[in-house]
């Protein structure tokens, strides 16, 4: 399948929830890839139908959001673009920024809590279960898009640089909720 794709996007400039991802602008041609082609084939979901794929992933979403935080009912501003031209989105896509809104909401209440709130324990511990990276990266579209035993380690890393906790710097980074 030859498709314009348009990779890499910034993590900020998606305005959503950041994460990296494609989105095709126009289909060319429905020519699948080729024998022993390493593509994976993908599908993609229209313009008019990215609310409807949206409610569904939410629905069926594996992990729980944190005590008082919903999942937009529609899809997010990332995914309504003003532009007259058709667009098509990654399957993988939908999956992919459901997945960091979940991750964003719980880095949120990891910051909430903060470090020397002694009275709750418990709340910490649900928190480092549902940030573990093995908890992320068993959702299948990070899975399949996304290198978490190099992000994490990544994210670390310039937190240290910077003199902040990973999950400051990668809230302030990747989370614009």
């Amino acid at each position: 399948m030859r498709i314009r794709l348009i990779l890499g996007l910034s993590l900020a400039s998606m305005v959503a929830f950041g994460t990296s991802a494609y989105f095709v602008t126009k289909v060319q041609d429905t020519t699948p890839p080729a024998a022993g082609s390493n593509m994976t084939p993908q599908t993609f979901i229209i313009q008019e139908d990215i609310d409807d794929a949206w409610v569904k992933e939410i629905k069926t979403f594996p992990y729980d959001l944190p005590p008082g935080k919903l999942f937009p009912s529609t899809a997010p501003a990332f995914f309504h673009t003003e532009s007259n031209e058709e667009t098509s989105y990654a399957s993988d896509l939908i999956g992919q920024i459901a997945a960091r809104y979940w991750r964003c909401a719980w880095l949120e209440q990891s910051l909430d809590v903060g470090e020397d709130d002694s009275g709750s324990h418990s709340r910490k511990t649900e928190i480092e279960q549902q940030l573990a990276s093995e908890r992320w990266e068993s959702i299948p579209e990070v899975k399949r898009n996304m290198d978490v035993d190099a992000y994490l380690p990544d994210m670390k890393d310039y937190a240290d640089k910077v003199g902040q906790s990973r999950e400051l710097v990668e809230f302030q980074s990747e989370c614009h909720l």
